[in-house]
């Protein structure tokens, strides 16, 4: 806005021009927080606004997107020393954990040289290891598979566990999988194995097995109680965020480096801005499509669910919580209702994309 030189006008010429000025600001400020007031309609879903030095951001709600007060969520730093404090704890128990579980590796042939093959199998002792810290008591052996191409897993998956994937968990067998020739196919490296190119990819074939290790113990924490049903009732973000979480958290003991350390790394390799325009509450419906987000947006979701448990434990309290359908079951295992926790994760997703840009 751009002022008229007051200093030769007249007292009523003055009066009247600063009138007008008020007026013009005034005007200008009501238009401005027009579109922005409680509950009016919003642009684009995890947008925030600051109205009346109210914190809001733009939500779901039915089929509208609505500015709504954005949840009190703690700052970064202490969520951030608080993770760091419950994987330094964790890291403790693992030391001194013993693996309950009745291992069966099955390598194929065709990586008897291979490195991917002989980083993927360092992997699995840390991640046993967290098993146990967590007090998951195996009911089913666990079968791993290694693969190069389908040829050799499938000799020994179910028909349903066949489909192209870098890995897997084989419904309520006990059955898990990793095709390396899968990341060799499809991350840039022209079907044939090679030095890791990047970071991300070095830690993401180390850490595919604790990605699966992670369902194994939902699998058996759900097989401990009899929860048969538990899988009906996990939304996408919770089984595969948690799967995410527990393979960072091993891959930290396994690196001997801060949990911070891979979530920072996670954070600026996996894409998550994206993601800002699915709220947790539209993923937690069934065959809801999140275009992957319930991997990136889920883990953040499985932090900030540690975080206010104050236990790692927690991430396995779901399947161990029978009942019949997921808000019921979820308020019964956490003490608060899933459309809450939503909320708070999509603002606590906002907080943490806001460093990528």
């Amino acid at each position: 806005m751009r002022f008229r030189n007051l200093m030769n006008l007249s007292t009523l010429e003055k009066a009247c021009t600063i009138a007008f000025a008020v007026m013009l600001l005034l005007t200008q400020m009501s238009f401005s927080q027009a579109a922005n007031v409680h509950n009016g309609s919003c642009p684009s879903l995890g947008k925030t606004a600051t109205i009346g030095g109210v914190k809001f951001i733009c939500m779901k709600s039915g089929k509208k997107q609505i500015w709504s007060k954005a949840p009190s969520t703690p700052s970064m730093s202490v969520i951030d020393q608080k993770l760091e404090s419950i994987s330094d704890t964790i890291k403790i128990k693992m030391k001194s954990a013993t693996s309950a579980v009745d291992l069966s590796l099955n390598v194929d042939p065709k990586l008897t040289n291979s490195q991917w093959s002989k980083d993927s199998i360092a992997s699995i002792p840390s991640a046993l290891k967290l098993l146990s810290a967590l007090g998951v008591k195996p009911v089913n052996q666990m079968k791993v598979y290694i693969s190069w191409g389908g040829g050799f897993k499938n000799q020994f998956t179910p028909t349903y566990c066949q489909s192209p994937s870098g890995g897997g968990l084989c419904g309520q067998t006990g059955i898990i999988f990793a095709d390396l020739k899968w990341f060799a196919d499809n991350w840039g490296y022209g079907g044939v194995e090679a030095p890791y190119k990047w970071e991300m990819d070095d830690f993401s074939i180390k850490a595919n097995l604790p990605h699966e290790i992670g369902h194994y113990g939902q699998e058996e924490s759900a097989a401990g109680v009899g929860n048969t049903d538990y899988w009906k009732y996990d939304p996408g973000w919770l089984r595969e965020g948690v799967a995410e979480y527990f393979k960072l958290l091993s891959s930290a003991y396994d690196r001997n480096v801060s949990y911070k350390k891979l979530h920072d790394m996670y954070l600026k390799n996996s894409g998550s801005q994206r993601c800002a325009k699915y709220s947790l509450l539209d993923m937690s419906s069934d065959n809801f499509n999140s275009d992957g987000c319930e991997y990136s947006k889920g883990l953040y979701a499985a932090e900030l669910l540690v975080s206010k448990t104050g236990r790692v434990e927690s991430i396995f309290d779901m399947e161990r919580t029978i009942g019949t359908d997921t808000a019921s079951i979820f308020k019964k295992t956490y003490g608060f209702s899933l459309e809450s926790f939503c909320k708070e994760v999509d603002a606590y997703f906002v907080q943490i994309t806001a460093n990528q840009k």
